[in-house]
């Protein structure tokens, strides 16, 4: 974890120097530690979110990420993508774990102003924080 120097805001960067898949499954489950512990009203967004479902790794990252989800009550989870039709699927497969854990919403393309940082306590208030 480390803090915006501009914002004062914490955030999180990974690194893709990551030897095997037990390093990285490791470092996915210490970030997960380190946003339990940032509290109260904390906005998790990843974007092009149906990437995940490209990861050859017999669904870990899904059913983690779900299991997370249900273990931190007081965070938003935000997730965008531009493959509809996949995500789709990650949400309304039975088989999957997102499986209706999450509504299905469709939002309109978000302008490109949106993204800038001043914008993001709008927009998490908005998610329902």
């Amino acid at each position: 974890m480390e803090i915006d120097p501009a914002t004062g805001l914490p955030g999180f960067s990974l690194s893709t120097d990551l030897t095997d898949d037990k390093d990285v499954k490791e470092t996915i489950l210490d970030v997960f530690a380190a946003i339990e512990r940032l509290g109260d009203q904390v906005v998790v967004a990843i974007d092009e979110f149906q990437k995940i479902a490209e990861i050859d790794d017999g669904g870990w990252l899904e059913a983690t990420l779900r299991t997370q989800m249900q273990q931190l009550p007081n965070t938003t989870f935000l997730f965008t993508g531009s493959r509809r039709s996949v995500i789709s699927d990650m949400l309304n497969n039975q088989t999957r774990p997102f499986y209706r854990l999450l509504p299905d919403s469709r939002v309109p393309g978000i302008r490109r102003r949106i993204y800038r940082l001043d914008y993001w306590p709008f927009c998490a208030c908005a998610s329902g924080m």
